[in-house]
């Protein structure tokens, strides 16, 4: 994660999700101060301003299984690197999945 002031400002990830349930997600950990469409989304809350935009990637095959995959960046533009890594965290929670 590159930082500007110790406040950390940009992030990239690789995502194993589909569009919808990426979207999906979005919409659920910010249902009151998500902005945007398409591939392209905003939610400000405590002081903190989050960018998310996203493009899909290669589908990953594990035997014959396939998952879709998204190359996601998460941009700070405002906000101190505590609230900024307390609202990541909480988006994290939205889109994490269940597993063993």
């Amino acid at each position: 994660m590159e930082s500007i002031g110790g406040a950390p400002r940009i992030l990239r990830r690789d995502m194993s999700a589909s569009v919808d349930e990426f979207v999906r997600g979005l919409r659920a950990a910010f249902p009151g101060s998500l902005e945007g469409t398409g591939n392209l989304f905003r939610a400000s809350e405590g002081g903190v301003t989050m960018e998310i935009e996203f493009s899909i990637g290669p589908t990953r095959r594990i035997a014959l299984l396939a998952l879709p995959t998204l190359a996601v960046t998460i941009r700070f533009p405002r906000g101190d690197a505590a609230a900024c890594t307390a609202l990541l965290a909480h988006l994290d929670r939205y889109l994490h999945r269940g597993g063993g």
